[in-house]
């Protein structure tokens, strides 16, 4: 090799190491921008939930129903002229509705943010706030796996896969290119049972059939369960995979506590809806 090709083979792997190292700054940069607004956004909707309180309590414990209304509208015009917009009286009565429909803290869920609940607000029926809510932290799950940078892509939400004569819904399906394989979640609300273990052992298998394509491992199944009293996370592995790759499957996993996290999350928001829906009956 000539003088010559030695140093432009010098200067394109200069370039290729300060390309991985922009993309390494750069990842670090977005991840924590994407994580300070999301705190940002966490906070101003406890703020919001607050400001609902504090205006239902007071219009609760007023025998003037224009009493609620001139308590809004002077509030209002306070926060507005020092805080700017998003406190017009009909954003403060939002706040309260946000309180009436989740009047305990401790169930709104940090995962979604103040966009959602606006939305989940605008539904009436509290089977399809249900769904919504379900619907929003299934979207909450795939970012976050997508944004771990483990190799994770996403393939599809509830796929229909036909398994004899029944038709079957997985709630997630990604592939992780680190672990070569088919990664496939479920969520469930309620105590974990054999059927779904084993409804779980079907979907493995059933992509393991029609889906693995040589070189690449077995999939990995998760079941994310919200139970009565406990989160519970179960992993269902191939048997190659229960007997060699174990371990190194396992880095390119989530831990168990990030996904029991967001299974805690989904529970808060399950037993809320019932107790919503007790309250409704019992009317």
């Amino acid at each position: 090799m000539s003088k010559e090709n030695q140093i432009e083979k010098i200067e394109n792997n200069e370039l290729v190491d300060i390309e991985n190292i922009y993309q390494d700054i750069r990842n670090k940069i977005v991840n924590a921008r994407q994580k300070m607004l999301k705190h940002i956004d966490t906070t101003m909707t406890e703020v919001y939930w607050y400001v609902g309180k504090i205006t239902y309590e007071l219009s609760d414990n007023s025998t003037k129903a224009s009493y609620g209304k001139k308590v809004i509208e002077a509030l209002s015009s306070k926060l507005t002229i020092e805080f700017g917009g998003g406190f017009s009286p009909v954003s403060i009565r939002r706040m309260r509705k946000f309180y009436e429909s989740y009047p305990i803290w401790s169930t709104v869920s940090t995962e979604l943010s103040w966009a959602h609940y606006q939305e989940l607000m605008r539904i009436d029926r509290k089977e399809e706030r249900v769904f919504y809510e379900k619907e929003a932290i299934r979207s909450y799950l795939t970012e976050f796996l997508l944004e771990l940078g483990r190799g994770f892509s996403f393939v599809a939400s509830q796929q229909r896969i036909k398994i004899g004569s029944e038709y079957y819904y997985p709630d997630l399906i990604f592939y992780n290119r680190l672990a070569k394989c088919f990664v496939i979640i479920d969520l469930k609300i309620g105590k974990l049972t054999h059927q779904d273990i084993g409804q779980m052992q079907m979907y493995v298998n059933y992509y393991k059939k029609t889906q693995m394509i040589d070189g690449e491992n077995e999939p990995i199944g998760i079941l994310l369960c919200a139970d009565k009293d406990d989160a519970v996370v179960e992993m269902t592995l191939g048997d190659s995979v229960k007997n060699v790759y174990a371990s190194k499957y396992l880095t390119y996993l989530p831990t168990k506590e990030e996904l029991i996290k967001i299974i805690k999350d989904e529970k808060e928001l399950y037993e809320l809806a019932n107790e919503t829906k007790v309250g409704d009956n019992n009317e």
